[in-house]
């Protein structure tokens, strides 16, 4: 089963030392490495400095876009996809890709 963990972004990056910023970046790479030894490994991508997206609303066409708020609270930092065999492998990956403050959020992929 695939599942996307979305990793929420933490304000606090910005204010860490480039030592403690290399630390965490390594903690993913080796996360990465785990996953991928493991076979669960489908991808995975970094988000740029918000505000960064927009959510376009409406269904009749219209171009009604609304900017994302500033970074903060809610706000998406990366994800990785992943493919295990059930939501509780795919939650015991996510709690161990948290490096820094923040939430990570597991949503399954629908596959028939």
């Amino acid at each position: 089963m695939k599942f996307m963990i979305l990793m929420s972004a933490d304000p606090s990056w910005d204010h860490l030392s480039e030592v403690e910023q290399a630390r965490i970046i390594g903690e993913h790479e080796r996360f990465e490495v785990d996953l991928r030894a493991a076979g669960g490994f489908v991808s995975s991508g970094r988000f740029g400095p918000g505000p960064g997206a927009a959510v376009r609303q409406g269904r009749d066409g219209g171009k009604s876009i609304v900017a994302t708020p500033e970074p903060g609270e809610g706000m998406i930092g990366g994800f990785y996809v992943i493919d295990v065999a059930d939501m509780n492998q795919a939650l015991e990956w996510a709690s161990r890709c948290r490096f820094i403050a923040g939430t990570n959020t597991v949503y399954r992929f629908w596959e028939e």
